[in-house]
């Protein structure tokens, strides 16, 4: 479901960012040659043409709104809680508003954060993304299983794909290849190819710092309550019933006290709550907004209810859940459970939905709290537990908490973006070839000649330029990666004669620059490729001298492609039904 305004405008910024200087340099003449080389690469791109720890705050970005004076307080304090870096925080300007249109997101929320991601090489390095209150929750659209309606956050969790291959269509959802619903596993760059999204949000300001202070001094104890319904209500709960239950039977031997409950089980206003799962207005024996526990610090909760997090907007006092059909009960355009009394309450994790996500498309309590319990991250635990992506979740909390944590055996921060070159040169190989294609595999080679040399894995840095050679040798950041290594390998000659070839096929094209600034400052950031395209599959409409019809080249490509595995075919009438 990501907006096809990427496809549109993903040429605005730089795909990747090849140009940085090389190892310490050997020699004077080398060193300016050089130096002269990357001035000469830097205008030659602009002018081609475009065709065993937790995840740690190293591995978070925070997305911050200017135009929202919450967001930045939040954004900040958590900032210096975490101890993130400031070049980890990216900030967007954009109407504090909860609902934007399509076109608003790509262009104000998706472009952004993708170049600052590329900008700062970050792409594998970040593992999720924080946003705070004042970023917008949810994008308009048209409703049902394919439709464009999502929520902010759950689009973005694709960003890295897209960076990868492009954008894709706006319809339907995406199966989350990091869904878990047997055995968890720590979530790692070398094995997901997507972004964990949380978000820091609750009706007011205090709500979210004291949120924050929660989530950075959790407990290991409390009850988890598991709150069934009666199946004589709806038909569709018995598999929320179901799940109840597994979730129950998986937490035999957690050292946690374990409250399975059926409707009205008369646990309202239980004290030292860890984990909650339930109906909420779903149930009608529910007759309260929340459920008035005493929550620990470090708590999380889920409600099967469809739109809990339609709005972080506080209701009007005396307001309470109702029926359906009552328009007294509504707010925000329903009578139903909201996320927001669970924060300011007291919990510390949550997930919610902003439009009708259908039973099947919830959270799966059987995976979210024997994940947490086994000392995996909030962010790790909630995303388990959801079957899709580019969908209606929304997960409120600080990412890092974990209070039976670290897990052990989990990897390092990734350095530099080896996963992310590696991924793109796969989807290159495996298109078309066209010129613009030849193209942008050898540029991508070649950044990963750089990458291998500043790794000091000099015999592959040095294959991997030649294959860059062989595609493109007169390419200017072909040129010079395959410089970049034989200097790495002390091979200064060679390192001499390729910098020089590549000043003298500046000097032929008749590049102005003398600095690399100077070059910046002239025609903006250098990019070395654009984002990799399908051909589009034709619109059946009918177009006057076989030209593309206007939908065609907006999206550019067959917006099917390049979503990963899709959602598998939903089975059983139950999970069908919307909440």
């Amino acid at each position: 479901m990501l907006s096809s305004i990427i496809v549109v405008k993903r040429r605005s910024h730089p795909v990747l960012k090849p140009l940085h200087p090389g190892p310490k340099l050997a020699t004077t003449t080398v060193a300016r040659l050089k130096r002269d080389a990357l001035v000469i690469a830097s205008v030659l791109v602009l002018v081609s043409p475009t065709t065993g720890h937790a995840i740690t705050a190293d591995e978070v970005l925070i997305v911050v709104n200017d135009r929202s004076a919450i967001s930045q307080q939040i954004g900040e304090r958590y900032r210096t809680v975490r101890g993130v870096l400031p070049s980890q925080v990216v900030r967007i300007h954009t109407e504090a508003t909860e609902e934007i249109d399509r076109s608003t997101f790509g262009a104000e929320i998706a472009q952004p954060i993708a170049a600052h991601l590329l900008n700062h090489r970050l792409q594998d390095r970040i593992l999720v993304i924080v946003l705070t209150k004042g970023v917008p929750l949810k994008i308009r659209g048209t409703e049902g299983r394919q439709g464009t309606q999502a929520s902010v956050d759950s689009e973005l969790t694709l960003l890295y794909r897209v960076l990868v291959q492009g954008a894709a269509d706006a319809e339907g959802r995406v199966a989350n290849p990091y869904f878990r619903p047997g055995l968890p596993a720590p979530f790692t760059r070398a094995t997901s190819d997507i972004y964990l999204v949380t978000r820091l949000d609750g009706y007011t300001l205090e709500d979210v710092l004291e949120l924050i202070e929660r989530a950075g001094k959790p407990v290991k104890r409390g009850k988890v309550i598991l709150e069934g319904k009666s199946a004589h209500f709806w038909s569709g709960s018995a598999p929320g019933n179901t799940w109840l239950k597994e979730a129950s039977r998986r937490l035999e031997n957690s050292g946690l006290q374990v409250v399975l409950t059926g409707s009205g089980g008369g646990v309202n206003g239980a004290k030292e709550v860890i984990g909650y799962a339930g109906w909420g207005s779903n149930d009608p024996a529910t007759k309260t907004r929340s459920p008035g526990f005493q929550w620990v610090p470090g708590a999380i909760a889920s409600w099967f209810v469809s739109t809990s997090a339609r709005t972080f907007t506080r209701p009007p006092a005396g307001w309470n859940i109702g029926p359906f059909g009552d328009p007294k009960t509504y707010h925000a355009t329903s009578p139903q459970s909201l996320i927001g009394d669970l924060i300011a309450e007291g919990v510390t994790g949550v997930v919610g939905f902003v439009y009708e996500p259908f039973l099947d498309g919830t959270a799966r309590p059987e995976v979210l709290f024997p994940a947490y319990r086994a000392g995996f991250t909030l962010a790790e635990s909630f995303y388990m537990a959801l079957p899709h992506l580019s969908w209606q979740a929304v997960v409120i909390g600080d990412p890092l908490t974990a209070p039976f944590g670290p897990v052990a055996d989990r990897p390092a921060p990734v350095s530099r973006i080896p996963f992310f070159l590696a991924r793109r040169v796969r989807v290159l190989e495996s298109m078309e070839s066209t010129p613009e294609m030849v193209r942008m595999l050898a540029v991508t080679y070649a950044e990963q000649a750089i990458d291998k040399a500043e790794r000091k894995y000099l015999d592959e840095a040095l294959a991997l330029a030649k294959r860059a050679t062989t595609l493109r040798p007169h390419e200017p950041l072909v040129l010079y990666a395959l410089g970049t290594v034989h200097e790495a390998r002390g091979e200064h000659a060679q390192a001499e004669e390729t910098f020089r070839r590549l000043i003298r096929r500046g000097g032929r094209r008749g590049a102005p620059a003398r600095t690399a600034s100077t070059a910046r400052r002239r025609h903006g950031r250098p990019t070395s490729f654009a984002s990799p395209t399908r051909p589009s599959v034709p619109c059946r409409c009918s177009t006057r001298g076989g030209e593309r019809c206007r939908r065609d080249r907006r999206r550019g490509r067959d917006g099917r492609e390049g979503r990963g595995e899709r959602a598998p075919p939903d089975c059983g009438r139950d999970s069908t039904r919307a909440l």
